[in-house]
């Protein structure tokens, strides 16, 4: 049997002579499993958001009564949940989410996902019990829909309707 583990040489599938698509082995968890599609968005996001220099936003300047400094967009996330922040406030943060994501930067469109990741868990969750399929492909869709959805919106509407919802429903839906 020949050795194809070998530095320099792809991974190779226990009895196949197939490489492992380099996109499997990055997204392999440590016991060998791959990462489901919200797990490795979820991933993505974490690794954004730590370190020196995390994705962030100033949001003061987006509303009144949210943090005077830059605010690393896992807090953030966490920021929006909480029930003391208005529903305004919590609108502008989503509406300059969707205007980064939109804007071509791969990082904000992750950060934007990773923002809405509670709503897109919700939206697999729901439908997880009763779908015959392989639960991949709902959470791909569950992606798709809410990537959709956020390129579709207005650009003039953004402040005006409520995009969390809005977003996590298109999800859904």
């Amino acid at each position: 049997m020949r050795d194809d583990t070998r530095p320099g040489r792809p991974a190779r599938r226990a009895g196949t002579r197939q490489p492992v698509p380099p996109a499997m082995l990055a997204a392999a968890q440590p016991g060998g499993a791959a990462l489901s599609p919200l797990d490795s968005a979820d991933a993505s996001f974490r690794a954004l958001t730590t370190g020196p220099q995390p994705l962030a936003l100033h949001t003061a300047s987006l509303a009144s009564g949210l943090p005077d400094r830059l605010v690393p967009l896992d807090e953030l996330r966490a920021l929006l949940l909480h029930t003391a922040t208005g529903a305004r406030a919590r609108n502008k943060v989503w509406a300059e989410l969707v205007r980064r994501a939109r804007s071509g930067s791969p990082a904000w469109v992750v950060g934007l996902v990773g923002v809405a990741m509670p709503g897109l868990r919700r939206a697999a969750a729901s439908f997880s019990a009763s779908y015959p399929g392989d639960p991949a492909d709902l959470q791909i869709e569950i992606l798709t829909g809410f990537l959709a959805a956020m390129r579709a919106l207005d650009p003039d509407d953004l402040d005006r309707v409520p995009l969390a919802s809005r977003l996590c429903w298109a999800a859904w839906r």
